[in-house]
């Protein structure tokens, strides 16, 4: 999934604030799509039946 700029620009600001370093736009744009990924991941419902295999992993 492509992230508009502007999300990619505010990501850099936000990384910048809280850890004081400058990314690069290609950094910025491939860490901020991992981190997206990953909150989708971990974001979804438990399944009910133990049993059940989450869809993120088949």
């Amino acid at each position: 999934m492509k992230l508009p700029d502007e999300a990619i620009k505010e990501f850099q600001d936000i990384y910048e604030q809280e850890f004081g370093e400058k990314l690069a736009w290609e950094d910025a744009e491939l860490i901020a799509s991992r981190l997206l990924a990953l909150y989708k991941i971990i974001a979804k419902p438990i399944p009910e039946n133990k049993n059940e295999t989450p869809s993120y992993i088949e």
